[in-house]
């Protein structure tokens, strides 16, 4: 049966569903919350309590859908044009605030193991700079905009987007341009989805239909290394099944920073805990990174930062 995967976010205990809502099962797709049906208390509990984190429905339920959750979330619906121009100062103060939340949010998320380290200090400091010019770029006002975001997803870009950035300028991986682009795509590279629930299934391709069909206004290049992260080293990768030479290397390591905070997101314990299985879970697919990256990759974290979230 085709479906297209929604986020369990949207689920609200009151108003009848707008459509059948499925379940992934053993391999087949069940019915959990029939057409008109009220999403109750007992149904999100259980979805809460086995940690799923997508549901699914008919491609042609996605209008209705759509309707339901502008209905449910007026904050995603489009401002009426009169009443756009109107609130634009409120609005802009609400996203901007965003933009501060994100910065400050990731640069507490990554702690260096060790003082001292000039050529990390740099690597930190110019991230910063490049995260600060990324953010405030004009082209991602529509993204602070969606304040119906779920936030594990828009933390977990910024995650992605911050250590990536630190690790291309400590390891000199790509030149200005290309840093600049590999943070701005990591940045956006989950819209729907959940990256946590299952590495090897590809979820952030649907970035890119959002972004053609809604006309974003974001950067070739930014739009090629999104398309390509997906693609692994192996050639085992989505959607064209690049490997090698032909996947560049700062995407490379896009894949390894994406797939490693995905796999902490999964996982519960200790730093160290999730830490140690992380790692034993990407380790299992080695061929799937770019060898002359993994040993830098591993490093990084082992030597010269932690992740602390």
């Amino acid at each position: 049966m085709e479906v297209v995967s929604k986020n369990v976010h949207w689920l609200l205990p009151d108003e009848p569903s707008p459509c059948d809502i499925f379940l992934h099962f053993r391999g087949q797709y069940a019915v959990a919350i029939p057409k008109g049906q009220p999403v109750g208390f007992r149904v999100l509990d259980k979805l809460a309590k086995h940690r799923c984190k997508q549901i699914f429905i008919k491609p042609s339920d996605e209008n209705a859908w759509n309707a339901w959750v502008s209905h449910r979330h007026p904050q995603a619906q489009p401002a009426e044009p009169q009443k756009k121009k109107e609130n634009e100062g409120a609005q802009k103060a609400l996203y901007g605030n965003k933009r501060a939340e994100l910065l400050s949010y990731v640069q507490k998320t990554l702690q260096k193991k060790a003082e001292g380290d000039s050529n990390l200090d740099k690597a930190f400091a110019h991230t910063r700079e490049v995260m600060q010019k990324v953010i405030a770029l004009p082209t991602l006002d529509w993204y602070f905009q969606q304040f119906h975001e779920p936030p594990d997803l828009f933390q977990h870009n910024g995650r992605v987007a911050h250590g990536l950035t630190v690790f291309l300028h400590l390891y000199r991986i790509g030149n200005e341009s290309e840093l600049e682009s590999a943070c701005y795509s990591a940045l956006i590279h989950e819209l729907e989805g959940d990256p946590a629930a299952n590495t090897k299934t590809v979820v952030s391709q649907q970035t890119l239909s959002l972004l053609e069909k809604k006309g974003r206004p974001v950067p070739k290049e930014v739009i090629q290394m999104i398309e390509l992260h997906d693609e692994l080293f192996s050639g085992k990768g989505f959607p064209n099944n690049k490997k090698a030479a032909e996947i560049p290397v700062p995407v490379r390591a896009f894949t390894l920073f994406n797939h490693f905070d995905s796999h902490l997101m999964g996982i519960k314990g200790t730093r160290r805990i999730r830490f140690d299985k992380a790692k034993i879970a990407m380790d299992t697919r080695k061929e799937d990174y770019d060898p002359a990256l993994w040993k830098n990759f591993w490093e990084f974290w082992e030597r010269h930062v932690e992740a602390v979230w």
